[in-house]
């Protein structure tokens, strides 16, 4: 049998070169182990590092790193068995002591995965830190796994690639690491992480993939990309340490949150269904789509300039985080007008301003925002409440010596007034005190509908005089 390497053709005792064309492995299909003969380095179509000068090179046989002799101590470092050529074979096994480097412009491909043994932990590293070509890990079998071992993509971002078309999984305690791009199915069940593995800005990248994870996905010193690929959790978790962003692609359950500063950035046409958010921040550039009627949001929602979120069915935000749509006057919170009613929870915050097209309810805190001292106004297409259980704040401005509150405006539909109504002057408005102000319109009014009830309670701020506004 032979390989072919970048430095030629490298044949096994006794076979003969006109069998390149034939099929590789044993005439059997019985499945061998082929062990690297010494804890030293070389190359693997070396056949001399080879036991009985078998290199494998077939789905019938297992690479087995595990040297009987153990390496002197006075050598110091891993050695490390360099695949210098394109080989396929059944599994790559190892006690750590021999770390596999695939190079850049090589390949390896493996049915069953990665082993660690004898409670060693075998690393596999794919590609090399600034180098060039393309360098491609392969897992070819739905039950390909990395246990008791690591797999480091550590060659350039654009041009390192780990595929697992037919599925892959990652053990409790397998790791996949670096930058690069994964295509395929993978269930994780131990630790999948980014990191920059170069001089340059790394990022790993999710492409066109199925990811289950049960465990924890984390970007730890680069940004991550989900790219049209599907993230279901069962009480898993993905942590963002650096950006993470979100294309085309959906959540479903489990967790997401922050280490420290970063965002989960979402751009394209995207969703989140029974998603919970601790302390994440989630930084809304495209479409969100929040699914499964209740949002357990712990963290920071802004919906950027241009970015819109819709609901199915009714949706609830709970927990005590913040919504925050901070846009023109004219600008639309929801992509569409909906029948469902959306409700800030108690607790929970929105800071708004802007469009709500759909029935609305607040039983939390409901900030209108307001930008460069000039008043807000939220903009109400459906039935709305403000029920007892929430707080309403709203801002005054003094423009044209004229008191200028932040406003709510409501199209054509009944509200219900209810809860606390918090007043904070940010400007002296001397000349306007004793006068009314108008913090609610209704507007497109249809004869019997009405505006019912009154705020319990009115707090003012009075940090500028206005104590008797």
């Amino acid at each position: 049998m032979i390989c072919v390497s970048q430095s030629g053709i490298s044949a096994r005792t006794g076979a003969v070169i006109t069998a390149l064309l034939a099929t590789a492995g044993s005439a059997s299909g019985q499945i061998e182990t082929r062990n690297w003969l010494l804890p030293e380095g070389g190359n693997w179509s070396d056949a001399t590092r080879w036991v009985d000068m078998n290199i494998p090179d077939t789905t019938d046989e297992i690479a087995r790193f595990s040297p009987g002799a153990e390496r002197p101590s006075n050598l110091g470092g891993t050695p490390t068995a360099v695949v210098d050529d394109h080989c396929h074979v059944r599994r790559v096994d190892g006690d750590g002591q021999i770390r596999v480097l695939v190079p850049m412009n090589s390949s390896l491909a493996t049915d069953f995965g990665i082993f660690g043994e004898n409670e060693g932990i075998q690393i596999v590293q794919v590609g090399e830190p600034d180098a060039e070509g393309d360098v491609e890990l392969t897992m070819s079998n739905g039950r390909a796994y990395v246990r008791s071992a690591i797999v480091s993509l550590a060659g350039p971002s654009d041009t390192t690639f780990l595929t697992a078309n037919d599925g892959m999984y990652v053990a409790k305690d397998g790791r996949v690491e670096g930058q690069g791009f994964f295509t395929g199915t993978m269930r994780n069940f131990g630790f999948v992480t980014s990191n920059d593995m170069d001089s340059g800005p790394g990022v790993l990248t999710f492409r066109d993939s199925e990811i289950l994870n049960f465990n924890t996905i984390q970007s730890v010193t680069a940004p991550m990309r989900f790219e049209n690929t599907t993230i279901r959790q069962d009480e898993g978790s993905i942590e963002s340490n650096k950006d993470i962003y979100i294309v085309d692609s959906s959540i479903q359950d489990g967790t997401i949150t922050k280490i420290r500063r970063s965002s989960f950035i979402i751009d394209g046409q995207s969703s989140f269904d029974s998603v919970t958010s601790d302390d994440a921040n989630v930084y809304v550039r495209g479409h969100l789509d929040l699914l499964g009627g209740e949002i357990q949001n712990n963290g920071l929602i802004t919906i950027a300039e241009g970015g819109t979120i819709g609901i199915d069915n009714d949706c609830d935000f709970v927990g005590n985080g913040k919504l925050v749509f901070n846009q023109d006057d004219a600008d639309h919170l929801l992509d569409d007008l909906y029948t469902d009613t959306l409700v800030n929870g108690p607790d929970h915050t929105f800071e708004v301003r802007g469009f709500i097209d759909a029935n609305f309810r607040n039983e939390g805190r409901l900030e209108i925002k307001t930008s460069n001292y000039e008043a807000g106004y939220l903009r109400l297409k459906g039935e709305s409440e403000l029920a007892p259980s929430g707080t309403t704040v709203i801002d005054i401005f003094n423009i044209d010596n004229d008191a200028t509150p932040d406003r709510i405006v409501v199209y054509g539909q009944n509200i219900q007034v209810g809860g606390t109504l918090s007043i904070r002057v940010q400007q002296r408005i001397d000349d306007s005190i004793g006068t009314p102000i108008n913090i609610l319109t209704i507007i497109d009014r249809p004869a019997g509908n009405l505006v019912t009830g009154q705020f319990e309670e009115i707090v003012l701020d009075d940090r500028f005089g206005a104590e008797n506004l």
